[in-house]
């Protein structure tokens, strides 16, 4: 059997997890590749190579669940902000994410059933720090709203902002927080720039128009959702989607891109 679930297998697992919590389990137990002999349930691989990923994922997983939540490094990340715990650990971990699994065959990357696995055995931390209601979307506990999944947004977030390359390779996945602590307000809608304006866009499939308009947002003078009623990034979010319903960035060099996506900041600035 391959590493993939279907999404009753997955639901099955959900209610595994839930009835454990109900009973008090903390989340690193739940977390654990013995819980609930879920491996030998579901999983049963035979083919050696299904085996040996499945190994590299477990190992490459609890090497970031004890960087990142043993030894406090998103505690330290998040110490300057008021923002959730939770938010903090999964913007470090769309880079971390890409990192692991983007050299992976796209028929895997591409396979519904295989998220639902990374979701449920090796990352299992991740979901249960993450998303504790574990409602169906949020590990594919349904066949619809992919991009809502945790760990395919978390993936997309990566893989949309990783630049190749002299630059740091996700530093885009991080700017968002840097411009709010450069102009010193409250870290929200971090979340929201990412999941609404970079995963969920169509524009933002094109590496060349995502990077341009992270840098427009990050570049003085800067723009920010500073309130539900003065939301910039949102406004300029919008400018853009109507310029390429009448343009075709994708044909356009660097230099153009960045000539379009600073107009439209500075129509957003002077609005």
């Amino acid at each position: 059997m391959p590493l993939r679930l279907n999404f009753a297998q997955a639901r099955q697992i959900e209610g595994a997890l839930k009835q454990s919590m109900a009973a008090g389990a903390d989340n690193k137990s739940l977390s654990e590749r013995a819980f609930g002999q879920l491996e030998e349930t579901y999983l049963n691989l035979t083919d050696v190579l299904q085996v040996e990923l499945n190994e590299i994922l477990w190992n490459e997983s609890v090497d970031l669940r004890t960087r990142l939540i043993d030894r406090g490094e998103v505690m330290k990340y998040k110490a300057q902000d008021s923002d959730a715990f939770g938010i903090a650990l999964e913007e470090l971990m769309s880079s971390e994410l890409h990192r692991v699994l983007n050299h992976l065959p796209s028929e895997l990357l591409h396979d519904a059933g295989f998220w639902r696995y990374l979701a449920l055995f090796p990352f299992r931390w991740f979901l249960v720090e993450r998303e504790p209601e574990l409602k169906f979307q949020d590990y594919g506990g349904t066949d619809a709203n992919r991009d809502k999944w945790l760990l395919i947004r978390t993936f997309q977030w990566g893989r949309k902002c990783y630049q190749p390359g002299d630059v740091p390779p996700y530093e885009n996945a991080t700017s968002a927080r840097m411009v709010k602590r450069e102009l010193k307000v409250t870290a929200v809608r971090i979340v929201d720039f990412y999941h609404s304006h970079i995963v969920r866009h169509r524009w933002a499939d094109s590496a060349e128009v995502v990077h341009e308009f992270i840098s427009a947002t990050s570049r003085k003078p800067f723009i920010n959702d500073y309130s539900q009623d003065n939301r910039q990034v949102n406004e300029l979010s919008k400018r853009v989607n109507r310029v390429v319903s009448n343009l075709s960035l994708l044909t356009m060099s660097t230099s153009e891109v960045k000539a379009i996506m600073e107009r439209e900041k500075m129509t957003v600035l002077e609005s």
